[in-house]
């Protein structure tokens, strides 16, 4: 049975749909709306979960655009480094803040911790083994 989308576009559709969530996020904190302190936590973190979730789909997506034949195990590999390079970046940035007259908050790299392992579940789910038995 053929696939009903190519993993160069589910991957990047991810991505897109990731960076929807940071821009909806950006919204709703411009818009300054009181609520409890959860709230506005989560608004604070939200950001980087969306963005450990979006550039390895995005990584991904680029990568089997070039190897639309790509194995399994291949994929899986890829995607590891591309989560890896991800998290290095991402942490990095949060370490620069200061310098660029922001606040680094350890609760944002806690936060794409958390959005490096739901980007992990999310390719396990949408990126079938399809290995012989």
């Amino acid at each position: 049975m053929k696939p009903s989308m190519k993993p160069s576009t589910k991957y990047g559709m991810l991505a897109v749909a990731s960076l929807g969530v940071v821009s909806l996020v950006h919204q709703a904190r411009s818009a300054h709306l009181d609520g409890p302190q959860i709230y506005h936590y989560v608004l604070g973190v939200l950001p980087n979960v969306a963005a450990a979730v979006a550039l390895p789909f995005a990584f991904m997506s680029v990568w089997c655009g070039q190897n639309p034949v790509g194995t399994y195990p291949a994929t899986r590999r890829w995607f590891f480094a591309a989560s890896i390079v991800s998290a290095v970046g991402l942490v990095v940035w949060e370490f620069l803040q200061p310098i660029r007259g922001r606040i680094y908050d350890p609760h944002d790299i806690g936060a794409t911790i958390v959005g490096l392992g739901l980007a992990g579940l999310v390719f396990h789910a949408s990126t079938p083994d399809r290995r012989p038995a």
